[in-house]
């Protein structure tokens, strides 16, 4: 009787971390953006905004964005989106970095210019 107890307490247990697992690792709309951002797919970051993503989110590890994320990858596409969603170019990360400042140092002359113009 007191194994068939232990077998429950278990299962249970198992279940309850499952569920909690699948719930840390679980990322959110803001995450899915940066990705979104980095790889230039406009279609998801505007299906994102209008599911009420944050547009201006920022890692809690590194500060970056995603119109930073965007920059530093040459996505052009992803960056006039994201401004024209209102993204805040002036946002600066951990080592105070702007998205221009990725952009210059990815070489994409032309994005840090969009990034530069009010």
């Amino acid at each position: 009787m007191n194994k068939a107890l232990d077998v429950i307490v278990i299962a249970v247990f198992l279940l309850v971390l499952s569920f909690g697992f699948w719930w840390l690792v679980s990322p959110s709309k803001e995450m899915i953006l940066v990705k979104a951002s980095f790889k230039g797919d406009t279609n998801l970051i505007l299906k994102l905004a209008n599911e009420g993503a944050n547009i201006n989110w920022t890692s809690k590890q590194t500060g970056k964005t995603a119109l930073m994320m965007a920059a530093s990858h040459g996505q052009d596409g992803a960056v006039k989106t994201l401004l024209e969603l209102g993204a805040d170019k002036k946002i600066k990360d951990h080592e105070g970095k702007t998205a221009e400042d990725y952009a210059l140092s990815g070489g994409w002359t032309n994005l840090a210019r969009v990034l530069l113009n009010p």
